[in-house]
This record gives C-alpha cells, sequence and structure tokens, in this order.
C-alpha cells in the first residue's frame, strides 16, 4: 500500500512538473499570459532610456490604477547644450508638469548665461484633450497605452480584450524563435515581435472605449500598408511579467518593475493645488531662452 501512495506521489510531481515546463512555462503561453497580466495591475514602474542625434533622455515613471489613476515621472534630458529635468504628473483629465532644474550653455543677448531660477518647481496645467490616437503625448496615455496596453480591469474585461488582441494580429512573434536566458537570476524569455500598425490602431480605440476614456476615431485606411514596428520583449517566464521592451534600433529600452506595490510605496505626490497655465509655463520659457 505505502509503494502505492509513494507511485502515485511520483507520478502526481511528475505531471505537475511536465505541465510547468510544457504548458506554464511554453513561450506562446508566457507571451499571452503577460499580455492578459498587464490589464490586471495596480501599480507597475517603468525606467526608459532613449538615445536620439546626440540627445539622451532618462525617465523613471510609477504608473497607479484603480481606485486612483494616474502617472508620475521624472524627466533628464540631456545634450550638448544643456540638461533639462522635469517632473509630470498625469490623470485622464489633467496634465502637471514643473520644471525642477535647468541648466544652459546658451548665454542671453547681454552676453551673460540664461537664468531659468524664475520657472523652477512652478506647476503647469493643461487640460487632456480628446486623445488623438495617432500621437499621443501625455504621460497617461503612453503610460496605459504603449506597445502593451496596461490598465486595472475586471476578470470579464481582460479575457475579452485578450481575446480580441489575439484575434486582431497586432502582435506576431515565432515561438521556436525565442530565446532563453537569465535576467538577474530568473528564467525569462526574449522575444521578436512585430507590431501590426493597423490592428494597433483598432485596439487603442477599442483599449480607450473599454476603459471610459474620450478617443476619437482615426481613418483605419491610412495605416493599412504600413509596415510592422519590430521590438524585442523580455518576459519572465514565472511570473508572466514584461520585464523589458527595445526597439529595433536598440536605442531605447524600457525596464518594468515594482508590480501591483502598494499605494503608500509608490510615492507619488498630491496633485498641486498651486498652478499656472502650462502654456503660460512654456511662453515664460521661450521669453527666457530669447533674452
Amino acid at each position: 500500500m505505502l509503494r502505492i501512495v509513494i507511485l502515485i506521489i511520483i507520478i502526481a510531481g511528475v505531471l505537475v512538473w511536465l505541465w510547468w515546463v510544457k504548458v506554464y512555462e511554453s513561450p506562446t503561453n508566457v507571451f499571452w499570459g503577460m499580455v492578459k497580466n498587464n490589464l490586471n495591475v495596480s501599480s507597475v514602474s517603468e525606467n526608459v532610456t532613449e538615445y536620439n542625434s546626440g540627445s539622451t533622455l532618462n525617465k523613471t515613471l510609477q504608473l497607479e490604477l484603480g481606485g486612483t489613476n494616474v502617472a508620475h515621472s521624472i524627466t533628464t534630458y540631456t545634450q550638448s547644450a544643456g540638461i533639462v529635468k522635469t517632473e509630470e504628473l498625469s490623470t485622464p483629465d489633467a496634465y502637471y508638469v514643473r520644471y525642477s532644474g535647468i541648466s544652459s550653455t546658451q548665454k542671453g543677448k547681454n552676453g551673460k548665461p540664461l537664468n531659468f531660477s524664475s520657472l523652477i518647481n512652478k506647476w503647469g496645467i493643461s487640460s487632456q484633450p480628446t486623445k488623438n490616437l495617432a500621437n499621443l503625448n501625455y504621460p497617461f496615455d503612453l503610460a496605459i497605452m504603449n506597445i502593451f496596453p496596461i490598465a486595472n480591469m475586471t476578470p470579464d474585461q481582460t479575457n475579452a480584450l485578450v481575446k480580441y488582441i489575439k484575434n486582431s494580429g497586432v502582435y506576431k512573434f515565432t515561438p521556436s524563435a525565442v530565446k532563453k536566458e537569465l535576467l538577474n537570476r530568473r528564467k525569462v524569455y526574449v522575444y521578436s515581435v512585430q507590431l501590426a500598425e493597423a490592428p494597433y490602431i483598432l485596439l487603442a480605440e477599442k483599449f480607450y472605449t473599454e476603459l471610459g476614456l474620450p478617443t476619437e476615431k482615426l481613418d483605419i485606411n491610412d495605416y493599412t500598408n504600413l509596415s510592422p514596428a519590430n521590438f524585442q520583449v523580455t518576459v519572465d517566464a514565472s511570473s508572466h511579467e514584461l520585464t523589458e521592451l527595445v526597439d529595433a534600433t536598440g536605442q531605447n529600452k524600457m525596464i518594468y518593475s515594482g508590480y501591483n506595490v502598494q499605494g503608500y510605496q509608490l510615492q507619488i505626490p498630491k496633485l498641486p493645488s498651486s498652478t499656472i497655465p502650462f502654456a503660460q509655463l512654456e511662453q515664460n520659457l521661450k521669453n527666457i531662452a530669447a533674452s
């Protein structure tokens, strides 16, 4: 009897191991598990690095979803002419930004270095316009609808949207070409993913509509003949969490971490109560630069 019990335990263990390796950690299941997990997120952190024609952008972004919907980012933009540091807070309804530091090699008409001190730590505010899907440019937009949508949806919403994404053909990859690597001592899969532009636009429309956010319709015919965009996508094989996203040039990278951290640990500041119009803040910057 004891031998039978031991045999059953061994067989059960082998079956669980086979399911884990062949099903749960199969490249296809891991990828779609990541897409699904991204739609059931209460918080996530992103570190963004972009290189472009001698300039560098470094951004740290925290996104909180659910009861509170806010994106908080700190950005450092570096180029030969100087360094600009900003802090941004973005909700579905408003966008706040302040300059936390500006240094420039440029000099004014008087021959002296430009003085930006009057701009530092003054919050500008701008209401969110109707979403322009052809040019998403607010931190909240970009945070929830980058290459992969991120949201805090209900299970029914999540399952329906994942089914739509699978059927739409927006993401394509070859399972047999997926690379298996170690990242921070954890097994990860590295995918070469093609993103189809037209299905992506339709996905964005559906995604925003599902979340009850305003959007605008685009002529899908403008996107049907565009070549797909290529990305390298890294996913944790065990947790099915997106960890890295790199574009085809290798110059732009996003690193994801801190999934579902409690709100009090995010250290997202409260929305500012003292603000000036964003247009005025930008005009003040232009006036100093031209002085």
